[in-house]
Formats: C-alpha cells, sequence, structure tokens
C-alpha cells in the first residue's frame, strides 16, 4: 500500500471550506428563520451573529490560502513535482466542484429569490429597479473578485509546477508565460492544469477524463439552453 501524503490534507480543507460557502449561508438563514419564529421576534440577533460568523469563516479560508501557498514554495525549494501537480490538481479540480455547487446556490438566492420578490410585490419591486439594481451589480462585481481570490493558492501551486517543468526543460519560457497567465483565468485555470500534469509529467489522467466530461456537460448544457431562449 502506497504511503498517503498527509501534506494534500492542507488543500483538501481549503476546497471544501470555499465550497460550503453559499450553503451555509443558507444553513444558518434557514435556522434563524425557525428560531426567530413567525412573528421575527429575535431578529435583532441574527444580522450581527451572522457578521460575526462570516467574518471568522474568511478570516479562517485567508489563513487557509496562505498557509497553502506558504506550503506550495516549500515543495518547490525540494523540487517535489509530484506533490506540487497534486495540490494543483486538487485546486483547480475542486473548484470546479466548488463553482457547480456555488452556482446553483446563488441562482436559488439570487434567480428564484428575486422572481419571489417580483412576484410577492406584484411587480411593485420592478418600478424601484432603478435603486436596487446599482446595488445588485455592485454586490457581484464584489462576489466575482472574491471568487477570482480563491483561485490564488491554486495558481501558486501551478506556478510552481510551471516552474519545475521549465527547469526540466518540459516547456519553453514563452510557454510557462502563456501558462502562468491561464493560472489566475477563470475556467481556463483548469485546461491549464491538466495539460501540464497529463501532456506534460504524464499524471492525474483519470481525473482529467472526469473533470473533461463534466466541462462538455457544462458546455453542451449552456448551448442548450441559449437554444431553448432563442426558440
Amino acid at each position: 500500500m502506497k504511503n498517503r501524503d498527509g501534506r494534500v490534507i492542507l488543500p483538501m480543507i481549503y476546497i471544501i471550506a470555499l465550497t460550503l460557502c453559499l450553503p451555509l449561508n443558507i444553513l444558518y438563514f434557514a435556522v434563524a428563520s425557525k428560531l426567530c419564529g413567525p412573528d421575527m421576534e429575535h431578529i435583532g440577533w441574527v444580522l450581527p451573529v451572522y457578521f460575526i460568523l462570516c467574518g471568522v469563516y474568511f478570516f479562517a479560508v485567508f489563513a487557509l490560502g496562505v498557509l497553502n501557498i506558504v506550503q506550495s514554495f516549500a515543495a518547490c525549494r525540494k523540487r517535489d513535482v509530484g506533490f506540487c501537480i497534486k495540490g494543483m490538481l486538487i485546486h483547480k479540480y475542486g473548484l470546479v466542484i466548488f463553482f457547480i455547487v456555488n452556482f446553483m446556490c446563488a441562482f436559488l438566492i439570487y434567480g428564484i429569490g428575486g422572481l419571489g420578490i417580483i412576484m410577492g410585490t406584484r411587480g411593485i419591486a420592478l418600478i424601484f429597479g432603478a435603486f436596487w439594481l446599482p446595488g445588485y451589480f455592485v454586490l457581484l462585481g464584489i462576489t466575482v473578485f472574491l471568487t477570482w481570490l480563491s483561485l490564488v493558492p491554486g495558481g501558486v501551486y501551478g506556478i510552481q509546477v510551471i516552474r519545475l517543468s521549465k527547469d526540466s526543460g518540459k516547456i519553453s519560457a514563452k510557454e510557462a508565460f502563456v501558462q502562468g497567465i491561464l493560472q489566475f483565468c477563470f475556467l481556463l485555470d483548469v485546461l491549464g492544469a491538466m495539460y501540464l500534469s497529463v501532456a506534460k509529467w504524464h499524471a492525474g489522467k483519470k481525473s482529467a477524463c472526469v473533470i473533461g466530461l463534466l466541462y462538455i456537460t457544462g458546455i453542451a448544457g449552456c448551448i442548450g439552453l441559449f437554444i431553448l431562449i432563442r426558440m
């Protein structure tokens, strides 16, 4: 039996913590609404407790991200390309699950929730759209930025793989530059990780097939949705 590398626990915990972000938000408000009762008599503590928990949560995720970055540099100094590839793939492939879970939750919150508000107010909410729509886009922009920040630890693992690949003569300086940019781009970072691990180091072929199928399914779903909308 192969010895398991305990270092992979750190990137796995980071991905799990990220993936639970929106589900935990939904769970909190579901539990809080039950505790407040139909009269919402205890509503005064819901938001303060929520912001405290959010602060603790995001600090923990930030700390995990920093620890992952430190660990990636330590592995690179030891020229442990095997672990750098493992760390990169756990981050990149794990974030695919993160995006799927949180997209579904975001659709539930913003899509169905927004529709419920419009229907509940019999369309009156649309009249005030000019006031709440800018705030919505600000919130969306903040969400996108925070989501991009979640890529950084995995991107750093990818940079370590790129460094070791270049030092080993597997990629050129020009290719290393392009791959370095891809490591911090949504969706493209996963394809870059696949290329580095499978094509250059012949590692992670099975997991690459699974993620590749998810990508193909997602693209097919988007095309099907576009066709339905146009019909």
